[in-house]
């Protein structure tokens, strides 16, 4: 069985089952803040659980990649990813008075709960239109009722009816056999999971309970079905493999490895962090010191830590676009961003990184402090796991002390920043938490504040028209003297590139169009196309600016506002400076109006 027949005959099956086929969603959530990345199938359709009408269909399939960034220390042994795909089948709006309309399986847009999501389950694993396992190999798991939260006795009864005996029936606790939900709050349930020769492949989640923000479960207005089964699992079961790198997924980028003579665990290492390194900073994602900037730099500098890797590294990545670039839809671009951020994140790195690995090579200890992990990776920029790589199975690393030392200098350094700018500005023109400019300005500033945020949002699109739509903005500030944005970019602007950049800035500005906003609520503003590169910024109801008119649509960005009605109130606009900001971060000083 290949990856791709494995694929289609998931989908085939579940659209014959009136699902409709969903693309996958960002690996970079669109309006979860709870978490860095999607980390399950059902994640980008939480809310079609509670508000099932926002979802055209009740029935969807889906192949989402997702990653863990809480396997990342188990990874090198035999099942762990960070990065894999997920399988998954979903129902919306079930009620028991919807019951008998859920019979009516030639209806997408009805939903269905456990008895059908349990036979499709079955029907799949052992059937001919499926994948044709002997049913003598497969066992379940059912929850067994835990902390006021019954037994699942209907999962039980339509097992049975199925047909599997009693003594092929396990019952599992919370911990197995309940899921969710993602982040701190959101639909959750008990699970019943298929087992094939004692491996777990597949895990129905049936969510009949909704975890409040204070860990209260209060019984979900609708019920849901969420399903989630691991590719990489799944393949190496069906093909006789003892674990998953053994499967085509994985086979070419150990072979490639295999003349460098590693340990078993890094090969399986470098195999797993490079499909996440290409899949990450397909998201526009560069190596940074925060949050999910820092996860790209953690697997980048745990693989180029390893002797001889680095060498390797852009031909491995360059295998990973081969096996999924028919699946998936990489950025224009990617690849070389991609081969600009390895050498300079090699070149930043390998300053410090032989006298770090002296430094570790001197410790005598068998427990290594969170204060001196973090000291190390503040002075010599290795981050934990490679540093865990390093000392080696002897020593415990303290990586709860670690995460605490690492929260607190992110704290630190940001109560920093903020006073630094405070006093930079004065409290003036600063654009505040959701877009929004300060009030604290005399009518004229203000006016002229107005201008210039306006004119960063048409600076944006000039910059994705002129430059490719992989360019996104990294922070921006107003004030009324100026305006300043900071984007993604691998180099600094040509003169030719910049005067075209004002040229479409001024041409918008000339034809006068309209601007406007709309109160919607993120998570549908964001499935409309609109921009928003800080999307945890925003409250979930929410202002999207619209530069233009019907047919005529230049600019659409979640913003907090006000803006000019119109942007031939702009005036005019000049690049007063253009130059690097950061690591593959270019910044842009602009004046508006006769400021110049």
């Amino acid at each position: 069985m290949t990856s791709a027949k494995l694929r289609k005959i998931f989908i085939d099956f579940f659209e014959k089952r009136n699902h409709t086929k969903h693309a996958p969603s960002s690996l970079v959530p669109l309006d979860d803040p709870s978490v860095l990345f999607t980390t399950a199938g059902m994640q980008q359709f939480k809310q079609f659980y509670t508000n099932p009408d926002k979802s055209k269909s009740k029935r969807l399939v889906t192949i989402q990649p997702c990653f863990r960034t809480s396997d990342i220390d188990e990874v090198g042994d035999d099942t762990h990813l960070t990065f894999f795909e997920m399988l998954g089948n979903f129902s919306f709006g079930y009620t028991e008075a919807n019951r008998s309309k859920s019979k009516e399986k030639n209806q997408e847009n009805t939903s269905y709960f456990k008895e059908d999501a349990i036979q499709w389950a079955w029907d799949f694993v052992t059937s001919t239109q499926g994948l044709g396992i002997d049913p003598a190999r497969i066992e379940v798991s059912v929850f067994r009722g835990e902390k006021n939260i019954p037994l699942d006795d209907e999962s039980i009864r339509i097992w049975r009816k199925i047909g599997v005996p009693n003594e092929k029936i396990k019952l599992g606790t919370r911990e197995d056999n309940f899921w969710g939900p993602t982040g701190l709050e959101g639909p959750c349930g008990p699970t019943t999971e298929l087992y094939v020769d004692g491996i777990e492949i597949w895990n129905l989640v049936f969510n009949e309970y909704y975890q409040d923000a204070d860990g209260n479960l209060i019984p979900a207005q609708y019920k849901g079905v969420d399903t989630g089964m691991g590719l990489e699992r799944l393949l190496a079961v069906l093909n006789g493999k003892k674990t998953v790198f053994e499967t085509e997924l994985y086979f070419d980028l150990i072979e490639k490895l295999r003349p460098l003579g590693l340990a078993k665990e890094k090969e399986r290492i470098i195999a797993d962090h490079v499909k996440g390194i290409i899949f990450l900073i397909n998201e526009n994602l560069e190596p940074g010191n925060l949050g999910r900037e820092y996860i790209l730099r953690r697997l980048l500098r745990r693989v180029m830590i390893i002797e001889g890797v680095y060498a390797q590294l852009l031909a491995l990545c360059n295998l990973v676009f081969e096996m999924y670039q028919t699946q998936y839809r990489f950025n224009p671009g990617v690849q070389e961003r991609l081969t600009s951020i390895l050498e300079r994140e090699w070149i930043q790195f390998s300053k410090t990184l032989e006298k770090g690995k002296v430094y570790i090579s001197k410790l005598n200890t068998t427990r290594l402090s969170g204060e001196e992990a973090f000291r190390i990776y503040s002075t010599y920029g290795i981050p934990i796991d490679a540093q865990k790589d390093l000392l080696g199975d002897a020593t415990v690393v303290d990586s709860a002390g670690f995460e605490r030392e690492y929260l607190a200098s992110f704290e630190a350094h940001r109560s920093v920043s903020r006073a630094g700018v405070a006093q930079k500005f004065g409290g003036h023109g600063l654009i505040t938490k959701g877009g929004e400019i300060s009030s604290d300005l005399s009518p004229q500033e203000y006016e002229k504040a107005l201008r210039n945020h306006t004119a960063t949002h048409l600076l944006h699109a000039a910059l994705r028209a002129v430059l490719g739509e992989y360019v996104q903005q990294k922070g921006s500030d107003v004030a009324p003297e100026r305006l300043r944005f900071d984007f993604t970019y691998e180099r600094a602007l040509t003169e030719e590139e910049k005067k075209r950049v004002e040229a479409w800035v001024n041409a918008r500005i000339k034809e006068d169009v309209p601007v406007n906003f709309t109160q919607m609520d993120k998570g549908d503003a964001l499935r409309s196309g609109a921009l928003a590169f800080f999307p945890e910024r925003y409250p979930q109801k929410c202002k999207v600016y619209t530069i233009g008119d019907q047919g005529h649509q230049i600019s659409q960005e979640l913003c907090g506002g006000p803006h000019v009605t119109h942007t031939s109130e702009i005036g005019h606009f000049a690049i007063t400076s253009e130059k690097s900001s950061s690591a593959g971060v270019r910044r842009i000083k602009a004046v508006t109006s006769n400021q110049y």
